[in-house]
């Protein structure tokens, strides 16, 4: 039976304004783009010309073994509230695909 890892986890950082984003999910096996706003955060595979908010993905490990999660730290705009970003466990939303991910965290 095939794992559903249609979904992220998000924590706070100890930096300012920074998410720590946990995933197995297919998609960030590869470099992404990302983008945050009042209701969504949006990731998307990048692509050759993508320059800004182009990300990889970090292997986690446990003893040297890698464990499938993918880690990575997004920075948020300061005029957002990140207060409003909860953390915990969010899923794809039904509008996402093999090539983005959106997560409606408002």
């Amino acid at each position: 039976m095939q794992k559903d890892y249609n979904y992220i986890n998000i924590n706070k950082c100890n930096k300012v304004n920074v998410l720590v984003i946990t995933s197995k999910a297919d998609l960030f096996r590869d470099r992404v783009v990302y983008s945050v706003d009042e209701y969504a955060i949006t990731f998307k595979r990048a692509i050759i010309s993508d320059s800004v908010r182009v990300l990889k993905p970090s292997p986690m490990y446990n003893d040297k073994v890698s464990t499938g999660w993918l880690s990575f730290n997004i920075p948020v705009s300061m005029e957002l509230d990140i207060d409003a970003i909860d953390e915990g466990k969010y899923y794809f939303d039904e509008d996402s695909d093999e090539d983005t991910a959106i997560i409606i965290y408002n």
